[in-house]
């Protein structure tokens, strides 16, 4: 997860400044890591059950009730990538 802030840029490198992030920010970002971190458990044994369960904790993936239809869809247009 990448997360720009303040930073002071010198010759001899870049240093961030701390900064307080808002409550409700930092949880849509823990809320994204826990779905990034989620999808990359689905890709690496290729689980069709684990990336259908990140399609329906994904928040902007809509509706809910397609959302099978469209992993066997995607899985159908990548299959060749994924062997």
């Amino acid at each position: 997860m990448v997360v720009e802030v303040t930073a002071i840029v010198t010759a001899t490198g870049v240093t961030g400044l701390k900064m307080e992030v808002p409550r409700g920010i930092r949880g849509l970002l823990a809320n994204q890591i826990s779905i990034d971190d989620l999808r990359a458990e689905a890709v690496m044994p290729q689980s069709g059950e684990l990336a259908l369960q990140v399609l329906l904790v994904d928040p902007v993936v809509m509706p809910a009730r397609a959302i099978a239809e469209m992993l066997d869809h995607m899985i159908k247009e990548q299959s060749a990538r994924l062997d």
